[in-house]
């Protein structure tokens, strides 16, 4: 494996450093801001283009509809909701996945009794072993199954206060 370049190391560093803390401040600017439903915000359909466009595709139009009457409150929180799980869960995902693979890379560095070839991340050298490919997947899976807990967790923690 070729050893990575210490300006992209540096860079990953301070994505690990400012992605939870962005990502919250993002969540928390969105979440806070009452924005209107979409419907609200789009122009109203010309009646000439909706029957071109039904009459080219062979469906009926209904020209008097608004688009998400109805039911723009119940999905607008649904979605905020699931909007804010998203961006905690992506914010706190590059932090999940170094201790990830720190407590991996510690426990398999303590069940090897203590072998200098699987010590942990800051110090390893070009005689490390390198994990294997369906431990680095199990490693992403448990870093994406705990931003999704931590995103889970905010979006219930955060919900009192609201």
């Amino acid at each position: 494996m070729k050893p990575v370049h210490p300006s992209l190391r540096a860079l990953g560093f301070v994505v690990l450093l400012l992605g939870a803390p962005v990502a919250s401040l993002w969540s928390q600017a969105a979440g806070t801001q009452d924005s209107p439903p979409l419907a609200s915000v789009l122009p109203a359909a010309d009646p000439s283009v909706l029957a071109a466009v039904s009459a080219e595709t062979g469906s009926t139009a209904q020209t008097g509809a608004k688009v998400g009457q109805g039911t723009a409150k119940a999905e607008g929180a649904t979605g905020r909701v699931f909007g804010r799980i998203g961006i905690i869960a992506a914010g706190s995902f590059p932090l999940s996945l170094l201790y990830t693979n720190f407590g991996f890379d510690i426990w398999k560095y303590a069940a090897t009794g203590w072998d200098s070839r699987y010590a942990p991340w800051p110090f390893t050298n070009q005689y490390s072993v390198e994990p294997a490919t369906a431990e680095r997947t199990l490693r992403l899976g448990v870093a994406v199954g705990v931003s999704l807990l931590v995103g889970i967790a905010d979006a219930l923690l955060g919900s009192g206060s609201r």
